[in-house]
C-alpha cells in the first residue's frame, strides 16, 4: 500500500510535467484549436449590424475593381444619416481619379454620421506594428480610422481580431472595430476590449457566412434596397467576391474562406453582446494537470484495470463537459492536455504497476521509514489525503534539539570525522522520536526538530515529547562517554519544547513539498531551546507544554520571559525528570519560592533567597542567572514591573 501511494504520486506528477511541457512547447497545438472550433454553435446574430457587400453582383453591375470613389460618395448620400455609424473595410491608400476623390472627400466631409476608414499594418510581431497604410490623408482628415488587421494562427486559420497595436513612436492603435464602437457611443472611452498579449480578441463565431443582413452594392446605389433599413445601425462595407481575396478560413468556415468584412460584424458582435472568450491562464492549466494527473493516479493505483479504465473514461467525459460549459462562459480551456494527461497516467500506472510493483514498494517504504515510525506510516497511507499539498491547524507539541558550541567542536575535527560523530548523534535521536511515535520534521545542521499529534492525533502527545527529551538526554550521556575524538564533558544538547497551535500539513509547491510546521508558536519551541543558554539548563518546556504533564514529570518553575521579538511574557519550566525523581525536590521548593518574591518584585527578599540557594546549590544554572539579574534590580529597579523579563537575545 505504502508503495502505491508514493508510486502513483510520482506517476501524476511526471505524467503531468511532461504533459505540461508538451502545452509550453505548443505540441499538439493544431488539434486544440480544432477541438476548440467545434464548440461553437449557431445562434441569432444582432439585428444592429448590416453588410454592404461588394459583391461579384455588384461588379458585374458597376464594372471592374476597384471603383471611382465617386460611387462611394453617391452611396454615403443614398445612405444619407440613416446609419449609426459607417465602416469602410475598403483601402484608399492611393490616389484614384480626381473628380472622384473630391466628390468622396466632399461627402465625407459633410457627412454627421461617423465614418470609420481602415488602418493597415504590413508588419506585426506580438501587439507591435509597423509599416501602416493609411487612407489618403485629405480623406483621412474628415473620418476615424482604425487597423483592420486579423491574426491568422499557426494552421492558417483566423480566430482573433487586432483590436489595439503598438506603433513604432509608442502610441496605441486601436482596432477597427475600437474605434467604429467608441464613434457611435456603443463603447465608452474608458471602456477597454479584453485582449490577449497579441493584441488579439477571440471572435465569438456564433455564426457562419451569411448570418448577418447582407445587401449588394449595387442594390443599394440604385436604391433597390431603402435606406431604411440601415436606420440606427452598424454599417459595414467591404469586399465579398472572392477574386478579391479578402477572406480567411475561419473555425465555421468548414473549409471555405470567410469575407474579413463578416469577421469585423462577428467581431463587433462579440464586443456587443460581452461574449468574450478568453483562454484560461497557464497557471491554471499547469493545477488542472497536476491535480488531474495526481488524482487520477492514485485511484488508478488502487483499482484492476477493468474499474481503472472506467474511471479514466469517467474522468475524459468530465473534462469534455467541463470544457463545453466553459466554453458557453467565455473561458477556452486547453482541455487536450488534460485528456493526455487522463491516458498517459492510466498507459503508464497500468504499465508500471505490472511490471515493478514489487521492487518499488520496498524502496518506497526504505525511503518513508527516514522520516516517521512504522506505526506512524501505516496511518497515513489510511488516508492519502493527510499527503496533499496544504495543512490544517491543531495543537501540536514540538521539539528542538541543539549542541551547545557545536562550532567550535567542528572547528577541532576533520571533515571525515565530524561527519561519523554527526550520523550517529542524529541516529541516536531519531531513534529515540521514532520509538515515540514521533515526527521528524528535518534536521538543521546539528540541531533536530520533531513534532507530536500530527498527522496521527494523539491525547499523549505533550507527554510524549517530554520523555523523549529525557531519553534524549539520557542517550547523549552514554554516547558523549563513546566519543574518542572529542572530550564527551564538552558534548552538551540543549531542548526546548512548546505546545500550542499551529499549522501542520504538506508545505511547498505542487512539486516539491514536505510535511512540517508553520506558525509563531513553531517559533516559540526554537527560542524556548536557545534560552537555555542563559539559564545553563537542558530542557525548558513551556507552560502551555506543562499544565498537560504537570502529574507525570518533574519540572522546575524557572521564569517568565518575553523571548526576544516577542511582546508577552512566557512561563519557563525546567524539565528536571518523570516523577520519581526525588532528589531534585529541594531545590524545586526553594527555587520556586525565591521566585516568588522576584514576580512579586519584592527583588531585595528575592536576592536573599536566591543568595542563600546558590550557597546550597552552587553549581546551579537558572540560581546564577536570576541573581545576576537582581544584583542590577536591587540597584535599580524596572519602572514598570509586571513579573516578564525581557529577554535581550534568541
Amino acid at each position: 500500500m505504502r508503495q502505491r501511494l508514493v508510486s502513483s504520486v510520482f506517476i501524476g506528477i511526471a505524467v503531468s510535467l511532461c504533459v505540461f511541457l508538451f502545452f509550453l512547447l505548443g505540441i499538439f497545438e493544431t488539434w486544440q484549436f480544432r477541438f476548440t472550433d467545434s464548440l461553437f454553435h449557431e445562434k441569432p446574430v444582432r439585428n444592429d449590424i448590416a453588410i454592404i457587400a461588394i459583391d461579384d453582383a455588384s461588379i458585374a453591375s458597376l464594372g471592374r475593381f476597384p471603383w471611382d470613389r465617386e460611387k462611394y460618395a453617391k452611396l454615403l448620400d443614398v445612405l444619407g444619416n440613416k446609419p449609426r455609424v459607417v465602416g469602410f473595410d475598403v483601402s484608399f491608400s492611393e490616389n484614384a481619379s480626381v473628380y472622384g476623390d473630391e466628390a468622396f472627400a466632399r461627402v465625407l466631409e459633410k457627412k454627421t454620421t461617423p465614418i470609420v476608414l481602415p488602418i493597415q499594418a504590413r508588419k506585426l510581431s506580438k501587439n507591435h506594428i509597423s509599416d501602416l497604410i493609411y487612407s489618403l490623408k485629405f480623406l483621412g482628415m474628415f473620418a476615424e480610422s482604425g487597423l483592420v488587421n486579423m491574426l491568422t494562427d499557426g494552421d492558417q486559420v483566423t480566430r482573433k481580431s487586432l483590436v489595439s497595436g503598438i506603433a513604432e513612436d509608442g502610441s496605441i492603435v486601436d482596432g477597427f472595430i475600437v474605434k467604429i464602437l467608441q464613434v457611435s457611443k456603443m463603447l465608452g472611452d474608458i471602456e477597454r476590449v479584453p485582449h490577449e498579449n497579441d493584441g488579439g480578441m477571440r471572435i465569438a463565431f456564433f455564426g457562419k457566412n451569411g448570418s448577418f443582413p447582407t445587401y449588394s452594392f449595387s442594390d443599394v446605389l440604385s436604391g433597390k434596397v431603402d435606406a431604411k433599413d440601415f436606420l440606427g445601425k452598424i454599417v459595414l462595407i467591404g469586399a465579398t467576391a472572392p477574386d478579391l481575396h479578402d477572406t480567411f478560413l475561419t473555425p465555421v468556415s468548414s473549409g471555405v474562406p470567410m469575407p474579413g468584412v463578416v469577421l469585423h460584424a462577428f467581431a463587433l458582435q462579440t464586443v456587443l453582446n460581452k461574449e468574450f472568450l478568453l483562454n484560461e491562464s497557464r497557471t491554471s492549466t499547469l493545477i488542472a494537470i497536476v491535480l488531474l494527473s495526481v488524482i487520477l493516479s492514485l485511484v488508478l493505483g488502487f483499482v484492476g484495470l477493468w474499474p481503472g479504465l472506467f474511471v479514466t473514461g469517467v474522468s475524459i467525459l468530465g473534462i469534455i463537459l467541463f470544457s463545453f460549459y466553459s466554453f458557453d462562459q467565455g473561458v477556452i480551456r486547453y482541455f487536450l492536455y488534460p485528456l493526455l494527461a487522463c491516458l498517459g497516467v492510466f498507459v503508464v500506472q497500468i504499465s508500471y504497476k505490472y511490471i515493478s510493483e514489487e521492487k518499488t514498494k520496498q524502496y518506497i517504504k526504505k525511503a518513508f521509514s527516514y522520516y516517521v515510525s512504522e506505526p506512524v506510516l501505516q496511518e497515513i497511507l489510511k488516508d492519502p489525503k493527510k499527503l496533499t499539498l496544504g495543512g490544517e491547524r491543531k495543537q501540536i507539541t514540538v521539539l528542538f534539539s541543539d549542541i551547545a558550541g557545536f562550532t567550535s567542536i567542528s572547528e577541532t575535527l576533520e571533515p571525515d570525522v565530524l561527519a561519523g560523530i554527526m550520523n550517529e548523534y542524529l541516529t541516536r535521536m531519531t531513534r529515540i522520536v521514532f520509538s515515540n511515535n514521533g515526527v521528524l520534521d528535518k534536521y538543521i545542521g546539528d540541531a533536530v526538530m520533531a513534532f507530536w499529534n500530527a498527522p496521527i492525533s494523539n491525547t499523549d502527545h505533550a507527554f510524549l515529547a517530554c520523555k523523549t527529551a529525557i531519553e534524549m538526554q539520557k542517550e547523549i550521556v552514554r554516547f558523549a562517554k563513546d566519543l574518542k575524538e572529542i572530550d564527551g564533558k564538552k558534548f552538551h544538547v540543549r531542548i526546548g519544547m512548546h505546545t500550542g497551535d499551529m499549522v501542520v500539513g504538506n508545505m511547498g509547491s505542487e512539486s516539491r513539498f514536505d510535511y512540517t510546521l508553520l506558525g509563531d508558536n513553531v517559533n516559540l519551541g526554537s527560542r524556548l531551546e536557545g534560552i537555555n543558554k542563559q539559564y545553563g539548563t537542558s530542557i525548558i518546556i513551556s507552560e502551555d507544554t506543562y499544565v498537560l504533564v504537570k502529574d507525570r514529570v518533574q519540572a522546575r518553575k524557572l521564569d517568565t520571559v518575553a523571548v526576544k521579538g516577542k511582546k508577552l511574557g512566557v512561563t519557563l519550566y525546567e524539565l528536571v525528570g518523570f516523577t520519581d525523581v526525588k532528589a531534585e525536590t529541594e531545590k524545586v521548593t526553594l527555587y520556586e519560592k525565591a521566585l516568588d518574591f522576584y514576580m512579586n518584585g519584592k527583588f531585595k527578599e528575592a536576592y536573599k533567597a536566591f543568595s542563600s540557594l546558590k550557597k546550597i546549590y552552587p553549581e546551579d544554572g537558572p540560581t546564577q542567572a536570576i541573581q545576576a539579574r537582581l544584583a542590577v534590580y536591587v540597584k535599580h529597579p524596572p519602572k514598570h514591573w509586571d513579573g516578564v523579563y525581557h529577554a535581550e537575545s534568541k
